[in-house]
C-alpha cells in the first residue's frame, strides 16, 4: 500500500463529513479485534527518530493477539491541533501492515476497530488524527486524548455505567450545540475513586455510543489497554535505539 503524507490541514469540507461513512454500531459484548496505536520519539528536536507501535487485542477478553513496531523519522514539529501532520502517516502504515497480517488468519471474519492516541471529532476542525487514520484506511476508529482543545462539559449529562466489568463516570462534551464526545473517568475498583479523565470521540465509521462503550470495556487503568500497551512498546523500542 502506498502511504501518502497525512496533512491535518487537508481535512474534508465540513458539509461532506456526514457522507464520509455510515456510523457503525458495535455491541460492547460482541467479539471484535481492537488495535491500539501510539508513537514515541527520542526527543522534541526535528527531525527525530522514534517508533510507532500497535497492539491488537481480542475484545471483550482483552487477550493480546499481536503486536508490531516500526521505526519512524518525525520531520514535523508538534503543533496543537495538527498531530496528523506529525504522526498520521506512520500510524496508517503500521495499521495497514497489521490488517494485512490479520487477513491471513482465522480472525479475518471479526470486525476491527482502531483506538488512536489522538483526537477524533472533538477537535477544532472536527477532524483530528483519529479521523485521518480511519478515513484513509476505511476503518472504524476511536479517538482518545488526555485533555481537550475544544468543547464544554454538560454537567447534567453525568452518569455512571458498567461495561465488561469496568465502572466509569461519563460526562457529555458539547461542541457547537452537539455532543461531540464524552469525558470518561474509570472508577478504581480498590479505592472506589475516579482516575484522571480521558476524552473519547468518534474517529471514523463508528457511533459515539459504541466508541464510549468499547473504550470503557478496555479500561484496566486510565488509558484503554490496547493504547496503553502500544505506548509501552513504542517507548521500550525507542529507548533501545542509540
Amino acid at each position: 500500500m502506498k502511504i501518502h503524507y497525512c496533512d491535518d490541514k487537508a481535512h474534508p469540507d465540513p458539509s461532506s463529513r456526514s457522507k464520509l461513512s455510515a456510523k457503525q454500531a458495535f455491541s460492547d459484548k460482541s467479539k471484535c479485534l481492537l488495535i491500539g496505536c501510539d508513537v514515541a520519539t527520542k526527543s522534541q528536536e526535528i527531525p527525530t527518530r522514534g517508533f510507532v507501535a500497535g497492539v491488537m487485542m481480542i475484545y471483550p477478553s482483552l487477550d493480546i493477539f499481536g503486536r508490531n513496531a516500526n521505526t519512524v523519522t518525525i520531520t514535523r514539529p508538534y503543533r496543537t491541533g495538527y498531530l496528523a501532520e506529525r504522526e498520521g502517516s506512520a500510524m496508517i502504515s503500521l495499521i495497514a501492515k497489521m490488517l494485512s497480517n490479520t487477513s491471513q488468519n482465522k480472525t479475518n471474519n471479526l470486525p476491527v476497530v482502531a483506538i488512536i492516541d489522538g483526537a477524533g471529532e472533538l477537535h477544532p476542525r472536527k477532524f483530528g488524527l483519529a479521523c485521518h487514520v480511519g478515513k484513509y484506511l476505511d476503518l472504524p476508529t476511536i479517538g482518545i486524548t488526555k485533555s481537550y482543545l475544544v468543547g464544554n462539559e454538560i454537567p447534567e449529562s453525568k452518569k455512571t455505567i458498567r461495561i465488561n466489568g469496568n465502572i466509569a463516570k461519563i460526562t457529555a462534551m458539547e461542541l457547537n450545540g452537539k455532543i461531540a464526545g464524552w469525558k470518561v473517568q474509570k472508577i478504581d475498583h480498590i479505592s472506589d475513586k475516579c482516575l484522571k479523565p480521558i476524552y473519547v470521540s468518534v474517529g471514523y465509521s463508528i457511533s459515539l455510543d459504541s466508541a464510549v462503550k468499547l473504550t470503557i470495556g478496555t479500561l484496566r487503568y486510565r488509558i484503554p489497554e490496547p493504547v496503553r500497551l502500544a505506548d509501552q512498546l513504542a517507548r521500550q523500542e525507542t529507548k533501545k535505539t542509540k
